[in-house]
């Protein structure tokens, strides 16, 4: 590779940056946060595995602990905030 200064550019690699960078997904107006988007998600694998902790952790490439902890971690922070929302789905406080 022959850099001619002291930084490599794309043409030093033979490539080339692309001309358009595709544009932005909007966001789902109730989906703000990273946070709330994980468990949205993790809400909905949870109902299409019936509540079963342990095939939704699996599906979601977590250990069920990981997973108990998350939920968790979302039931004491709607509690927090007066939110009474059931954040586990089926089969809460049960063992699967």
């Amino acid at each position: 590779m022959n850099a001619r200064y002291d930084h490599v550019t794309e043409s030093d690699l033979g490539v080339e940056a692309p001309s358009a960078i595709a544009p932005a997904r909007p966001a789902p107006p109730d989906a703000t946060t990273l946070e709330s988007v994980e468990m949205e998600h993790i809400q909905h694998v949870l109902e299409s595995v019936g509540g079963n902790r342990s095939r939704a952790a699996k599906l979601l490439g977590l250990d069920r602990k990981t997973l108990s902890r998350r939920l968790k971690r979302a039931s004491d922070a709607a509690a927090k905030h007066g939110n009474g929302a059931e954040v586990s789905g089926p089969g809460r406080g049960t063992r699967g």
